[in-house]
């Protein structure tokens, strides 16, 4: 009858070194993650800065130039974005692929409603 006591006592102490490792183990890449996340921090930060700043940049410059097209040629690259993104999706594309397709006509809409409202107010303040 000692033996299974035994046994027992074998498997509860290699349960216990087992969890010891494992929480080390874990330890261990935590450290490692807080180190890495103190250095890149800074880098990272500074770089989503300057990224923002080039993508509204950017932005300024498509709607610009989207608003300076005229309406039929907006429309048909909005239009054909459109079905760019429906045909992803439906041919069994991941959702974030078939955004992507459907992202510029997004863009070119605002950009059609923008110029339209300016339009609308441009003729009432000649009357």
């Amino acid at each position: 009858m000692t033996k299974p006591a035994r046994t027992l006592d074998a498997r509860v102490q290699t349960n216990s070194t087992t969890a010891e490792k494992r929480s080390n183990v874990l330890a261990t890449r935590l450290r490692g993650a807080v180190r890495i996340a103190r250095t890149t921090g800074p880098v990272l930060g500074r770089r989503s800065v300057r990224a923002v700043a080039a993508t509204r940049a950017g932005l300024g410059w498509t709607s610009r130039r989207v608003q300076a097209m005229p309406a039929s040629t907006s429309q048909s690259l909005a239009a054909g974005s459109v079905g760019l993104g429906a045909g992803l999706l439906i041919a069994g594309a991941p959702r974030l692929v078939a955004a992507t397709g459907v992202a510029p006509a997004v863009l070119i809409g605002a950009s059609i409603l923008m110029r339209a409202r300016d339009q609308v107010i441009g003729p009432e303040a000649a009357q």
